[in-house]
């Protein structure tokens, strides 16, 4: 935060950032949505293959689903902290000095 406050970054355009940040971490919680509600459709319409072993080179499906949908969660989560760390950082001072 006190090296953008420091830098020569004009202030419109960290402001411009924050747009598009909010519209890349709302897709991201709707790509989660969409993988789970997959998953789902998946175990209802095909059990077998849902409790196989059909993932990546021939692991748990489930195992496989259940680890994507985890680290999809723990990006969309870090990439949700830096909007709300971008948000209260427009309002603060732009120097701290």
């Amino acid at each position: 935060l006190s090296a953008i406050a420091r830098s020569d970054i004009d202030e419109r355009l960290l402001r411009f950032t924050l747009l598009p940040g909010a519209l890349a971490t709302v897709a991201m919680l709707a790509m989660v949505a969409a993988h789970i509600l997959w998953s789902f459709g998946l175990w209802l319409d095909a059990p077998t293959h849902f409790w196989g072993n059909d993932g990546i080179l021939a692991t748990s499906t489930l195992a496989g689903t259940v680890v994507q949908v985890l680290i999809m969660l723990v990006a969309t989560l870090i990439a949700f902290r830096a909007l709300v760390w971008g948000v209260s950082a427009r309002r603060a001072t732009p120097h701290l000095a």
